[in-house]
């Protein structure tokens, strides 16, 4: 038999909120759109324009959780994957396909999606409560700015 692949690998953003739903024996499944853009030429004014490609995304057990936690229309994510086209009857008995990618690997790329799932870290002390060690020095209660780089950076 000779060799095949079928691998996908999709950078864009969320287009609906995930839709989360559970298998009789209660795994999770969650569905959603992806918009991904690329450059092509317009026929008619030779411009440069971006057209924008859909996917359905589909994911299983815990990635599919994971989904439902944390990603929101909007967000950005790397997926990969494969393709799968699935067949089915209406009820007029027609045949209706979809194409759809299973996702395997999900990397979440805005900081912003991520919620914390568990309690909130305190605060830092009030300048007027110090700690019992008062030489000790009190963490920043916020990171440095960097002179402006953005959370989006993918590594």
């Amino acid at each position: 038999m000779a060799k095949s692949v079928n691998k996908c690998f999709f950078l864009g953003h969320v287009g609906q909120d995930p839709d989360v739903r559970y298998t009789p024996a209660g795994d999770a499944v969650t569905t959603l759109s992806l918009a991904t853009s690329r450059p092509s030429k317009d026929q008619q004014t030779g411009d440069w324009i971006d057209v924008t490609d859909w996917h359905r995304l589909v994911f299983f057990k815990k990635l599919a959780e994971v989904v439902g936690e944390y990603v929101r229309k909007g967000s950005r994510i790397h997926v990969q994957g494969y393709q799968r086209t699935r067949e089915w009857r209406d009820e007029s008995r027609q045949k209706k396909y979809i194409t759809e990618i299973i996702v395997e690997d999900l990397t979440l790329l805005d900081a912003r999606d991520a919620r914390p799932s568990g309690p909130s870290k305190p605060s830092a002390p009030a300048s007027d409560q110090r700690p019992e060690n008062s030489d000790a020095e009190l963490p920043p209660s916020s990171p440095p700015d960097f002179d402006g780089f953005d959370d989006d950076i993918p590594f």
